[in-house]
Parts: C-alpha cells; structure tokens; sequence
C-alpha cells in the first residue's frame, strides 16, 4: 500500500496564547489530527494558513489568515464555564472548524471573479487544502450520509401466472452511502394461497433481498429507484378438499428473481421514517405444484410487489 508523503498534507502555523488555559502541544496535535494537517513553525507570512489564538478578556479570539483562498477570518468563542481539562479539545475543534470554513472556498468559488491581492500559493497547498475539504464537505453538506435506516415492514406480492396474493413481513436496513446512491438489505417471509381442482395450495416463502440504487432528497422526503436480487425458499403444501380423495403433500425449492425497485420514504419527525416501496421482477427459479399427477400450479413469469413500513434513522 501507498504511503502519503508530506507534500499531501496542508501546512498550517499555530500559535495558542497561555492566557486561554489550553496546552499548546495538546491543541497542535489535535488540529493536526482533525485537519490531517502537517503543523509548522517559522514558515514565511503567506506561505501557509496561520491560526492564532488569544484572548481579550474572557473571550478566546480565534483567527485564521488564509492565503491559499486570500482572507481572513475570525471567531469568537466564550469557554469560561468549560473545565480546564476539556479546553485543548475545544480549541481544537474550534480551530480546525474554521480553518475548514476558509478552505471550503476551495470547492464553493473555486475561480473568484475577483481574485485575491497578493502572492497565489503553491499548487500543492491548494490541492492539499482541496483534499481535507473534499473528505470533510459531503458530510457536513449532507449528514444522512452517516445514517442506517431500520425499518419494519409489511408486504404484498401478485403474481402474473397464478392468481394468488402473497402477504407478509420483515425487516429492512438501509444506507445512503454515496451523494446520490445507496444500498438496502431485507428479510421477508410470506404466505399465500391457491385453489386448486382438489382442495387448496398454500405457499410460504423466506427471501433475502438486497439492492443499489440512486436516490433524489429534498428537506424531508427522499425518492430512490434502482436495481438488485432476491433469493430464498419457498415451499408449496397441498390440502385435499372436503369430500376428495387426494393425498396431500408438500415440497420446498430454491426461489429466486431479479428485481427493479423504486421507493418514497418521508422523515416527518425526529428519527421517525416511514418508507413506501414498490418492485418488480420475472422469477427465474419457478415452482410448480401437482394435482392427480397433473400441473396445476405454476408461479412463474411476471410479478409485482409493494412494502409498507415504518422505522427509526440510526
């Protein structure tokens, strides 16, 4: 494996004033941590992003002088009622937040229409800063990426070759794991039945179904489409008619199909969300069922699907 050399980190100069109580070794080492940031000492004004943090009062004055985007910025925080043990860490944090806030440029307004005065850094402490905020921005900008959705689920499955319903329940997991792409896992079982020339057909079926697909979110309401597999048992089990002379009997089998899904799922409230999905598919491992030696169930071909469920955001 690779190894990062120095030339891919950003370099940033410190200085913590001892008025505001937090360990300067401390807060150099977790900047450098947050930031993924090589910290230095003696470099020339303008040559790398400075940071410097004092006081004025009880007031911690954050400022940082940022020459890779060509301004300044400042911030002021209050930690007087914050314990003396936990200030390196928040000075850190608060440093490294706005140190990042400057460097977002880098990805918002990446060619000003008014460039800044002064000296243009080198390219590498561009394309360093620029990869801090490429890792850093996609889950400030969008936090459901950190997300696991566990849902509850009810379901209802038709098929074209039989008219018989299937009903059920399960359970699904689901992540929004990219921009605009995500994956779901479910476990369903099912039952259903069929009349047949003897009596009746019962089904059951246990299926795993997962999937990738690509999603469309607004403020509270998420639309996904997209494509994956089902696979489990089914099992079939015939019972004779009043007043027939059959033998009844029962048979399980692979079950399986390719699916097309698409979904709504609306987070009305909290970590409440409540997912509406639909999918359709052609079954490659058909079952059939025999009457008097004779096929009289057959679920293959064609069928449509739809889930209702309800859940919690992780």
């Amino acid at each position: 494996m690779a190894q990062e050399s120095p030339a891919d980190h950003p370099r940033v100069q410190l200085k913590v004033h001892a008025c505001t109580g937090a360990s300067e070794t401390e807060v150099r080492h977790l900047v450098g941590v947050e930031l993924g940031a090589l910290l230095t000492t003696g470099a020339a004004s303008g040559e790398v992003t400075e940071a410097t943090v004092s006081c004025e009062g009880q007031f911690v004055w954050l400022r940082v002088d940022d020459p890779i985007t060509g301004k300044a910025l400042t911030r002021v925080v209050d930690l007087s009622h914050d314990p003396v043990s936990a200030r390196a860490r928040l000075v850190a944090l608060a440093v490294a937040e706005l140190v990042v806030a400057s460097w977002t440029e880098l990805a918002t307004n990446p060619t000003p229409q008014v460039p800044p005065a002064g000296p243009r850094p080198s390219e590498r402490e561009v394309a360093a800063a620029r990869k801090v905020v490429g890792e850093r921005l996609p889950k400030q900008m969008a936090p459901h990426l950190d997300q696991m959705r566990l849902l509850v689920l009810g379901s209802r499955r038709s098929f074209f070759s039989e008219p018989a319903e299937l009903w059920g329940a399960g359970v699904r997991v689901g992540r929004d794991e990219f921009a605009m792409a995500g994956w779901t896992v479910d476990l369903l079982a099912e039952h259903g039945e069929m009349e047949a020339s003897l009596g009746r057909v019962s089904m059951d079926t246990f299926t795993v179904g997962g999937g990738l697909y690509l999603y469309r979110r607004w403020a509270w309401a998420t639309f996904q489409g997209g494509f994956g597999l089902r696979l489990g048992m089914a099992r079939l089990s015939g019972k004779a008619g009043v007043g027939a002379e059959a033998h009844a009997e029962s048979g399980i089998a692979p079950w399986g199909w390719p699916t097309a899904m698409a979904g709504l799922r609306v987070e009305p409230i909290g970590p409440l969300v409540i997912e509406a999905s639909g999918e359709t598919g052609y079954v490659v491992l058909p079952m059939s069922g025999t009457v008097d030696d004779r096929r009289e169930i057959l679920i293959d071909g064609l069928w449509l699907g739809a889930q209702l469920g309800g859940g919690l955001v992780l």
